[in-house]
């Protein structure tokens, strides 16, 4: 691996690898099952999606909620391939290392910004709610 990265919106990390990776096909799907234990697979949040940028990179997109996994030195989980997971070609047709990976922070990560519109005045009496999403 020479980097993974968290993606500048924050959404997912990317993993570079400095050899072609076997069966990685650019554009396609992967099951991060089959890249990914079952602790790294938790800390990604409900169903992520794996897929390849290139023969050499996997593109990493957390679930829905849940997802703790967040740039080193902070994080408690460990991110990791799983053993006899990826296999590079050609002259370098070993299996890629299981050791642990930092995950770097984004290189110009994108600021969250907020909204608030409604009415102008609330009465003394008067509620509010604000419900927050999320937009990518």
């Amino acid at each position: 691996v020479t980097v993974a990265r968290v993606h500048n919106d924050g959404l997912g990390f990317s993993i570079t690898f400095d050899v072609d990776i076997q069966g990685a096909v650019a554009s396609s799907a992967i099951a991060c099952a089959s890249v990914f234990d079952s602790s790294v697979l938790a800390a990604l949040g409900s169903g992520p999606s794996c897929s390849w940028n290139s023969t050499k990179q996997l593109r990493v997109l957390y679930g829905g909620s849940g997802a703790t996994l967040v740039p080193s030195p902070a994080s408690t989980a460990a991110l990791y391939i799983a053993p006899l997971s990826l296999r590079g070609i050609g002259t370098h047709s070993g299996m890629v290392s299981s050791a642990p990976i930092d995950l770097l922070a984004p290189e110009q990560p994108v600021a969250p910004s907020a909204s608030v519109t409604g009415t102008t005045s609330i009465g003394v009496c008067g509620s509010v709610s604000l419900r927050l999403t999320a937009l990518s």
